[in-house]
């Protein structure tokens, strides 16, 4: 139970990217952040144009001989629309920006002891607009998005002790209290405004700063049937995860026109508070209302600098990191063995990580064709310690954890872009491959995974193609 506690906190901690998708988890770990607004330079340059983007993303497939077993992908679209007009001493832009992304994840051929289809959907819109004097510049954005999740789940098989009295009084209790087929919903609103700004230090030096706060609202439902051998608990009952995930990130930018280097530092931390309710019929009196409460936070930074000559371009990023996360959760009632049983667990989480990212990028140009590559390497070390008790009923044996986890995380990543500009318009074609690879290398007796040999499978996946068009007005009006 205090694997499934870590392994939940430590999602929910990270739920602002992965809500978006796996790519931009995985670049999140390394210092990829979702800043993308007006420089003074862009403001410079008259725009009017219309944007079209069309992701298709390939996250994994697994194969046993030639019969898929997993398989997970999904589409994202977006338009964007962007008006920049510079006007006598002053410049002015706005930026629209709409899209909708879904996602499906399907193992339900696979022989996991949970199977099911996991149906992502998510919209969103923002908005950005910035002003300069030619000399300094100001601006601010606000995003919305909207994430909707539900996920049919089949429970396979349910665990076993080899001490009996466990058996009896905790885990005999499990299949009927929850059935074999349980759904988990999910409802997810998103805000995010943003404040940018770019300042003079001297003549060539200019400084910018971006400040973001994005405000997640998090509803999330377990709905499940109970037949469990007391008369008051059975029927149709749901589980409530109420809370609010709250990050702040402030990017600080140095730029010299006299430079080729753009250094740069991101500050960024999260918290997560997260309430359980177990929502009762309204003549229940047997069970718990509340089941507990999740609380974490994350705090870190990214330093580093982009090297510039128009020839080969190069991004070095270092990273540090740490996660604090408090957990006190019980179950519902499971049913009746002389007196009502419920079991809970307390658990502790604390840790840091330490990242690096390096990537090389170059454009070859041939007529109207534009080709760029990309090359990308990233790691990051994860060192955590868990802190945990279960509450046991009943004076079962329960032995407190205190253990680590540490693991590597290696990410590779390969990237050619081709664009073809011909007048008004501008047709382009994405190929990304991430190579990701996890080692760890503690040896805690916390397992993620059965220790039992796996069958000969086969991993397909991490591809990502994007199909963009262009389309620039004639007219700035």
């Amino acid at each position: 139970m205090i694997s499934f506690l870590f392994v939940l906190i430590t999602t929910l901690l990270l739920r602002p990217i992965s809500a978006q998708n796996i790519y931009k988890f995985m670049r999140f770990q390394f210092g990829k952040t979702d800043f993308d607004h007006f420089t003074k330079n862009e403001l410079l340059k008259p725009q009017n144009s219309l944007t079209l983007d069309r992701d298709y993303n390939d996250y994994i497939r697994v194969f046993e001989k030639h019969r898929k077993l997993i398989s997970s992908s999904g589409f994202f679209n977006q338009v964007n629309y962007t008006y920049i007009k510079p006007k006598n001493s002053w410049q002015y832009g706005f930026t629209v920006n709409m899209g909708n992304a879904k996602n499906e994840f399907n193992n339900q051929k696979s022989t996991a002891s949970l199977t099911g289809i996991n149906n992502y959907t998510s919209r969103h819109w923002a908005l950005s607009i910035a002003v300069s004097d030619g000399i300094a510049l100001w601006g601010a954005g606000v995003k919305f998005q909207s994430i909707e999740n539900n996920i049919p789940i089949q429970i396979n098989s349910f665990p076993v002790s080899r001490n009996q009295v466990m058996n009896q009084y905790f885990l005999d209790y499990l299949e009927p209290s929850f059935g074999t087929n349980i759904i988990f919903k999910e409802n997810i609103k998103l805000l995010q405004p943003i404040l940018f700004s770019s300042v003079p230090l001297n003549k060539s030096t200019l400084l910018a700063l971006s400040f973001s706060q994005s405000r997640h609202a998090l509803f999330q439902q377990l709905r499940y049937s109970n037949n469990s051998n007391i008369l008051q608990l059975t029927g149709s009952r749901k589980i409530n995860f109420d809370g609010t995930i709250i990050s702040n990130s402030t990017d600080i930018t140095l730029t010299n026109n006299k430079w080729h280097i753009t250094p740069r530092l991101v500050i960024h931390n999260s918290s997560l508070n997260l309430d359980v309710k177990n929502i009762l019929p309204v003549d229940n009196t047997l069970d718990l209302p509340d089941l507990g409460w999740l609380t974490g936070t994350r705090r870190g930074f990214n330093i580093g600098y982009t090297f510039t000559n128009g020839i080969l371009d190069h991004q070095i990023n270092f990273g540090f990191m740490t996660v604090s996360a408090a957990a006190n959760i019980s179950t519902p009632v499971l049913g009746r063995e002389i007196l009502p049983i419920a079991h809970g667990v307390q658990a502790d989480l604390a840790g840091k990580a330490k990242t690096q990212h390096l990537s090389l990028s170059k454009i070859w140009q041939y007529a109207n064709v534009f080709i760029t590559g990309n090359l990308g390497y990233s790691h990051a070390y994860y060192d955590h310690t868990i802190k945990g008790d279960a509450i046991i009923e009943f004076g079962l044996t329960s032995v407190p954890v205190d253990a680590p986890l540490q693991y590597h995380l290696y990410l590779g990543e390969l990237a050619v872009q081709t664009v073809y500009k011909l007048n008004q318009y501008s047709i382009g074609y994405r190929f990304r491959q991430y190579l990701p690879y996890l080692k760890r290398i503690d040896d805690s007796p916390i397992n993620f995974k059965p220790e039992v040999k796996e069958p000969d499978y086969k991993t397909r996946g991490g591809g990502q193609h994007r199909f963009t068009i262009v389309y620039n007005f004639n007219s700035i009006f």
